[in-house]
């Protein structure tokens, strides 16, 4: 994970994947156990349940929020001091919470949302996570390998954009999700051109959005921008790819789909027709575009 000089923590408190909980709880240093159930004095609590397990390595820890990711999958975030600590997945075995991974992380910009999309149709729930704030955007993906053990590579880092949110599609309606990525390399977020739909051309973006991002168990937040985000998330004027997971990792499969491309087409040339926007860039992605329908 990359580290920014200014301070994130605060985005955690304020997401809208966080709920945060004030419950102290001491975590024992480095080494992962196992937590009963029967550890509980009264009525079940994950939270203080886990009080005396860990992996973090801090020994006196805050749990920011807990996630169900389905019946005995749990993720945990922890925190010591308003600073970000890391995740940590538990699995539920014979009354007994386990940690089986964790990923620690004291960056300025820790995750603040995640995601739970079976990328490889194992049937287990794979991981995505969000980093960032301000001009900080970043996406990893992690495969779900888990076993009932802890291990590190129980999740593994299939994918990663250190300057755009990719977005979790299933662009042609087969029910397998894909990533809509901007196109970017390097590790800097890129602002593109400025642009301007007409309420006609951003109905089209906002249908198709809708259409292609619902996703079961995927978190495409709006960014606090209820009326921008489909948009946003669109990326109308980058140079976009489209990755699939293939054969254990994720490849650009951007040529396979030739009917969204043209679909892109399409909204550039209304686009194009608008003196506001700029025709050079506009007429770049077409051509852009018409190159990635043909797979090398």
């Amino acid at each position: 994970m990359k580290t920014v000089s200014a301070i994130g923590i605060a985005l955690l408190f304020a997401c809208q994947s966080c709920s945060t909980t004030s419950e102290e709880t001491t975590l024992a240093v480095e080494n992962p156990g196992t937590v009963s159930v029967a550890e509980s004095p009264q009525t079940f609590n994950l939270e203080s349940s886990l009080s005396n397990s860990a992996v973090i390595g801090s020994s006196t820890n805050k749990i920011l929020s807990t996630d169900t990711i389905r019946d005995n999958l749990f993720l945990s975030q922890y925190v010591s001091e308003n600073r970000y600590l890391g995740t940590v997945i538990w699995t539920k075995e014979n009354e007994t919470f386990n940690p089986i991974w964790q990923d620690k992380d004291s960056s300025d910009f820790p995750p603040h949302t995640f995601s739970f999309v079976d990328f490889d149709r194992d049937g287990r729930k794979d991981l995505t996570l969000y980093f960032g704030q301000e001009e900080v955007y970043g996406t990893e993906v992690y495969l779900n390998q888990s076993s009932k053990d802890y291990r590190k590579e129980n999740f593994k880092l299939a994918y990663q954009n250190w300057n755009d949110y990719s977005v979790i599609v299933d662009i042609d309606g087969d029910g397998v999700p894909e990533l809509l990525d901007s196109g970017y390399e390097g590790t800097e977020h890129v602002e593109g051109p400025e642009f301007f739909l007409t309420d006609d051309v951003r109905e089209q973006v906002h249908q198709k959005y809708d259409q292609i991002a619902r996703v079961e168990g995927a978190n495409n937040f709006t960014f606090n921008m209820p009326n921008y985000f489909k948009v946003f998330n669109s990326f109308v004027m980058d140079s976009i790819k489209v990755f699939a997971y293939d054969n254990g990792r994720f490849t650009d499969k951007t040529c396979m789909y030739t009917d969204y491309l043209d679909w892109r087409i399409g909204i550039l040339k209304q686009m194009g027709t608008d003196n506001r926007n700029d025709s050079k860039r506009i007429n770049e992605l077409i051509s852009y575009l018409e190159k990635k329908k043909t797979c090398n």
